[in-house]
């Protein structure tokens, strides 16, 4: 049975939250289990998602968020999503929203009006938005709003460094001339940008993908975008798992339980006349390395600068490292939630 999209999503009553055990849940890194992703501050642990729209109306071959989500974007209204928001800060004293849309600012003008509605209740919280922005409704004025409403760090789905990839392989509709616009943008509002890239598909060359891995670290070098870089999965229903099948690109034939592990572990599972799966786990081994190499580098560069603060931190830290890069991780983090906290204060 196909059940029918929920076409007004401000229908439907806030999650309850009354049959969870938050306190736990907030507890949850200290138990050895990490949320998502986020700057630590005094209070930062008192964390949820919150989900403000549904379905994806594009066509990326990798995706699987239409199968379960649909293609028609449905979306709260953004008095629905401020009212959640007072209301998770009122009675549970959140502190920190991870905004968990896959397309959260299809539009532009909804996605501003929350943004408004942040700054102006002025709550005392920080967000991000782990499963990315699209990044041609990024607007200068539109990512000044952004930092102002306490943001730390959001992702744009780039995917690939060669346009002709982006166009006629993964189907995205994109330009890598907005990318670079808006990581000036960012770097310019000192705002925290993030980007995820896929590699491995169906009819990429080797040389393709050595674009997009030295894309994806000219981008950080220049200006602080970090990459996530993730290996092309042919997920069971998508684009990509029916052209993999016909042509007979699967390494395995998904008649085993086991077989669906490797769908969440990150195992190469297509080869193509171009390359193999080990050519695959070379390649990302390779820009993990290099993505090592640059960011130990701007590590060293920061505390170069910083040597009144090198020296608060050596003074306090009490932990043992087995080697500076460590050491200098360490500082870094520390500078982060030092920032963090102060603007929280404010």
């Amino acid at each position: 049975v196909v059940s029918k999209p929920i076409l007004n999503l401000d229908d439907l009553p806030y999650p309850a939250y009354h049959l969870i055990h938050l306190e736990k849940y907030f507890q949850a890194k200290e138990l050895g289990f990490e949320v998502r992703g986020r700057y630590e501050y005094p209070g930062s642990e008192q964390c949820i998602p919150m989900i403000t729209s549904r379905g994806c109306p594009y066509n990326c071959i990798f995706c699987s968020i239409y199968l379960h989500m649909s293609r028609k974007w449905r979306a709260h209204s953004p008095e629905y999503v401020l009212n959640h928001t007072k209301y998770v800060v009122d009675k549970y004293d959140i502190r920190h929203i991870h905004f968990e849309d896959d397309t959260i600012n299809i539009d532009s003008n909804r996605f501003e009006k929350i943004i408004d509605g942040i700054i102006q209740l002025d709550l005392g919280i920080t967000w991000d938005t782990p499963n990315g922005l699209r990044v041609d409704n990024l607007s200068y004025e539109l990512l000044r709003k952004i930092k102002k409403s306490k943001c730390t760090y959001f992702i744009i789905g780039v995917e690939s460094g060669v346009q002709e990839v982006i166009d006629k392989i993964i189907h995205k509709r994109l330009n890598l001339k907005k990318v670079i616009r808006v990581a000036k943008y960012c770097q310019d509002l000192g705002i925290d940008l993030r980007a995820f890239y896929v590699f491995g598909f169906p009819g990429e060359t080797i040389d393709n993908i050595k674009q997009t891995i030295d894309f994806a670290l000219e981008v950080l070098e220049k200006y602080g975008v970090y990459p996530y870089i993730h290996i092309a999965m042919p997920y069971i229903g998508t684009k990509l798992y029916q052209v993999c099948k016909e042509k007979k690109y699967l390494k395995l034939s998904f008649d085993k339980i086991e077989d669906y592990q490797s769908l969440i572990s990150g195992t190469p599972l297509i080869e193509t006349e171009n390359f193999s799966v080990l050519d695959i786990e070379r390649l990302h081994t390779e820009f993990h390395r290099r993505l090592r190499n640059l960011t130990v580098r701007n590590y060293l560069r920061l505390v170069k600068r910083n040597k009144e603060f090198l020296t608060e931190v050596l003074s306090d830290t009490k932990t043992n490292y087995e080697n500076i890069e460590d050491k200098i991780r360490e500082i870094v983090e520390y500078q982060n939630c030092k920032q963090r906290a102060d603007l929280i204060r404010k």
